[in-house]
């Protein structure tokens, strides 16, 4: 029987309000679950932009318990009987555990006035927030990161202070005891210490992000090669390196040196992971990372990438562990085994060169990390001037006449008193305010030795410039425990100076100014 004009046009309007209805679902950023006071599962509406993460026949007929963890489901009980004893909506957020790590949803959950099988109905309206949520716990750690690192950086400045007046009386004694050998042995002994201390000061700064060295374009894949007989002495006998090297990787701009360091604390902590023997996996590729691939990357941007990862299939990693990984001395290792130093270095490496870092681990999986290193495309503009190695030409005597400028006395006093040893003449200052005037009433000063952090409104880099506009042909001397790349990188590298890097020692201060003096 043929059906009628009237009825075609009736069943198109009933499929084209279906189909709108259908639409409008598939564009809501909603999933609708429909539950009854038990917790069981009677109904789900999920459009297709939505992510349930399980399929409906997983869910469908099944009560929380079967879903949920004990705790989970009995929290959304509770939340569904206040629900319905109070007739009134009530708010709901949970997690869920997925493949990579877990998803947060945030919902409503709403009385409905209607039974089904004698039980009575509640409408949950869910919301994924996931990638809020990630959003969200990256710029926390990102906050948290960045309040470490000034408060490391700090700590690291006033360290630096310390060891520069133990060094500098140090210099000063061993020059004063040269005829006496076991005074000699004892300050020698303690100068070793005091490098080492400098040595790990310069690990905290590298960590503030203050640190880089010297940059350059480069080759990952050569650094790698050229490790490659160190990595394998690294290893025990059980250990197996694996190397899987891109060819045409692109190139990337950074301290080669500083790199090798970051590998080797990397590949040391796999090997402390694989003490029973493993493998080690060195792997090299271009990447180009959007927006949708950089969401669990610490602070990385969409681009062009040169990526490192380096895997070992050890203990791997517990997620509180995981969080707490790149922190400063933060470790698992027993006492005397490590210093918690590792891969916060790395940390700060990879925030010097803009890059970011990855770290995938699960207890008893082993553990992946991933360098993300920007692509440099243009050639032309990667190289940084080095600083020349100039050696002390003493050509002339020290007839000329230095100003000394830091806010810490005992330094200044120190600054001085080597200073006047070396045979210059000496104008000290212990603030900006006090240099310039100086500057202003002393023409007879050839150059400005300042620390480069002061506590006035002025720092000593400003006070450097402030100085070459009121002396065009003042020579400046910077004393700084940043290296001067790590400065040019702040932009505030507006004149040709030199740094020092502290602490120094006596020997270096006297080449440094006899080379500046001389050029």
């Amino acid at each position: 029987m043929n059906k009628t004009t009237e009825q075609q046009a009736h069943e198109r309007i009933e499929q084209s309000y279906e189909r709108r209805q259908h639409a409008i679902l598939d564009s809501l950023p909603v999933i609708i679950f429909l539950l009854n006071e038990d917790g069981k599962y009677l109904e789900i509406i999920a459009g297709e932009q939505n992510q349930l993460y399980r399929t409906k026949d997983e869910l469908l007929g099944k009560h929380l318990h079967d879903v949920f963890d004990k705790d989970t489901a009995d929290i959304f009980l509770r939340a569904i009987r206040n629900t319905l004893e109070q007739n009134k909506v009530s708010k709901l957020e949970y997690e869920l555990d997925v493949i990579k790590g877990h998803a947060y949803f945030s919902g409503r959950l709403s009385p409905m006035g209607y039974t089904v099988d004698g039980k009575r109905v509640v409408l949950f309206l869910a919301i994924d927030v996931t990638e809020q949520k990630n959003k969200d716990i990256q710029l926390q750690h990102s906050m948290k990161m960045e309040a470490i690192g000034q408060l490391t950086g700090g700590i690291a400045h006033d360290f630096n202070n310390l060891l520069s007046i133990i060094i500098g009386n140090l210099d000063y004694l061993k020059s004063l005891t040269q005829h006496d050998a076991q005074s000699q042995t004892l300050i020698d002994k303690a100068l070793t210490a005091s490098t080492r201390g400098s040595k790990l000061i310069r690990q905290l700064l590298m960590f503030s992000h203050h640190q880089q060295g010297e940059v350059m374009l480069v080759d990952v894949n050569s650094i790698i090669s050229m490790m490659d007989a160190l990595i394998v002495r690294s290893m025990t006998p059980g250990i197996k390196v694996q190397h899987e090297l891109h060819d045409g990787l692109w190139q990337t701009k950074m301290d080669p040196g500083e790199f090798e360091n970051v590998l080797l604390n990397i590949i040391i902590n796999a090997h402390d992971a694989m003490p029973e023997g493993g493998t080690l996996t060195i792997k090299t590729s271009n990447v180009v990372l959007d927006k949708a691939g950089i969401h669990n990357k610490n602070e990385c941007t969409g681009g062009d990438y040169v990526s490192v990862c380096i895997s070992d299939t050890g203990y791997g990693m517990l997620p509180e562990i995981r969080e707490k990984a790149l922190e400063p001395f933060f470790t698992t290792k027993e006492l005397g085994k490590g210093k918690g130093l590792g891969l916060s270095i790395v940390y700060g490496f990879m925030r010097s060169v803009e890059g970011c870092i990855d770290i995938e681990s699960e207890s008893g999986k082993g553990t992946v990390v991933k360098l993300y290193l920007p692509r440099i495309s243009n050639a032309a503009d990667t190289t940084e001037d080095r600083e020349p190695s100039m050696q002390t030409k003493n050509t002339q005597e020290n007839k000329n006449t230095i100003l000394v400028v830091d806010d810490e006395v005992v330094l200044l006093a120190l600054a001085q008193e080597q200073i006047e040893d070396l045979g210059y003449r000496v104008y000290a200052a212990s603030s900006s305010a006090q240099a310039l005037q100086l500057l202003a009433e002393h023409e007879d000063i050839d150059l400005l030795f300042t620390d480069v952090i002061m506590p006035d409104d002025i720092s000593g880099y400003e006070l450097a410039i402030k100085a070459t506009e009121l002396r065009p042909g003042l020579k400046i001397l910077l004393a700084s425990g940043f290296t001067s790349n790590a400065m040019k990188q702040k932009g505030v590298a507006l004149f040709d100076a030199k740094v020092l890097h502290k602490p120094y020692r006596y020997e270096e201060l006297s080449s440094k100014l006899r080379e500046i003096l001389d050029a």
